[in-house]
């Protein structure tokens, strides 16, 4: 169980997890989540190991970027963006 809060705190904040460097894609730890529910402002993300016999690998086609972060209240606004055309994707592609 993890819980999220929607803010970023950059490169020298704590890691999530400590976990020794992957020298191969095939050492990552895969998950399933099986629940994602907001908690006031935060996320708890419920999930499982997921353990496959074989990996997908995908191509990567775009890299985003944030073209902007506004301040709502208490509230932040983070605007990305990216050149690919994504209609006729799902959550869950690949």
């Amino acid at each position: 169980m993890i819980y999220l809060a929607p803010c970023l705190l950059g490169a020298d904040a704590r890691p999530l997890l400590e976990i020794a460097p992957l020298s191969a894609l095939e050492q990552r730890l895969t998950l399933k989540f099986t629940e994602v529910t907001m908690i006031g402002s935060d996320l708890r993300i419920t999930g499982s190991r997921l353990r496959v016999g074989r990996s997908v690998y995908g191509i990567i086609q775009d890299i985003g970027r944030v073209a902007g972060i506004e301040a709502h209240g208490e509230d932040l606004a983070c605007d990305c963006g990216s050149n690919l055309r994504l209609e006729r994707q799902a959550i869950g592609d690949a």
